[in-house]
């Protein structure tokens, strides 16, 4: 696979396209800058503290997540505020999720307040706050909508008191306001959702050498002894993103015949466009690559 650096951004914490390919957000420290993606030109800074970005699945809104209580709805059009949301208690430093309800009528956001997580289910025009799970001893990690299940997949840990963490991973059904959790007897699990084969794939770093991926049985070889690392299926599920410390791979999926590598990019965090004709990589810099 051929790769072409398409734009390169200053020091990127996200970057993140809407579904419909329209707007491009880029963020650091201090600010959130949306974008026309076509032209680059820029609509929207907004001024938000180590703050992650989330479109709506019709890319109408966009939600920032601030580092602190504070949550943000903006209506892409305008790129006006549509609401403001905050939690009574709580601060959100360790939780690192959240998303626009299919029906742009709710955000269900991923809440923490030390040792322990929560989920929390807001109301956009009212702002009330549901808290679910509290005193589940659990830390929650990531959130998605699966369309296919018309749910949301979390993952995240049970903290013990004594022993070793157990991970797991749910199914929120919003409608229900119920959960489905399975625990996983595999170390420091992360869990990812492949469509394309409707399986829950379980992965790991065995040792220092390589990655493992359950129940397909595949390992990956890396370079380097486990840092931080971030992976992402394509939107077809055709490829797969493994970010390994200062590593960058795509692979085939599920194959995983290594297609592409970006060698030195420095930690950070990769994702697909919606077409999966772009890759997005947040880091020292941000870059923009073609794949061909």
């Amino acid at each position: 696979m051929k790769q072409e650096l398409l734009h390169t951004f200053k020091k990127s914490y996200f970057l993140k396209m809407s579904p419909d390919k329209h707007f491009l957000v880029q963020v650091n420290a201090t600010q959130v800058n949306v974008f026309k993606y076509d032209t680059l030109e820029q609509v929207a800074q907004i001024k938000a503290d180590n703050a992650e970005p989330f479109f709506s699945n019709d890319s109408s809104l966009l939600l920032i997540k601030e580092s602190y209580k504070k949550l943000y709805v903006y209506n892409t059009e305008t790129m006006t505020l549509h609401s403001k949301l905050a939690s009574s208690k709580g601060c959100y430093a360790n939780g690192e999720g959240a998303c626009i309800s299919n029906d742009n009528k709710y955000i269900i956001n991923i809440g923490y307040e030390h040792p322990y997580g929560f989920i929390s289910v807001y109301n956009i025009e009212d702002g009330k706050e549901i808290r679910y799970r509290e005193g589940m001893q659990e830390v929650y990690s990531n959130i998605q909508y699966i369309p296919s299940r018309q749910l949301y997949f979390i993952d995240g840990y049970r903290r013990l008191v004594s022993g070793k963490n157990k991970y797991f991973y749910l199914w929120f059904n919003l409608e229900k306001q119920s959960f489905e959790q399975t625990f996983c007897d595999l170390e420091d699990a992360n869990f990812l959702y492949a469509r394309s084969l409707d399986k829950i794939l379980y992965y790991s770093q065995r040792g220092k050498s390589s990655f493992r991926f359950l129940p397909l049985n595949i390992e990956i070889p890396v370079e380097h002894e486990h840092n931080t690392f971030d992976i992402k299926l394509s939107h077809n599920n055709e490829m797969i993103a493994l970010y390994h410390g200062r590593e960058l791979k795509v692979c085939a999926f599920p194959n995983m015949k290594i297609l592409a590598d970006f060698p030195n990019v420095d930690y950070g965090r990769v994702s697909f466009s919606p077409d999966d004709k772009e890759l997005l990589i947040a880091s020292r810099k941000g870059f923009i690559y073609k794949l061909n």
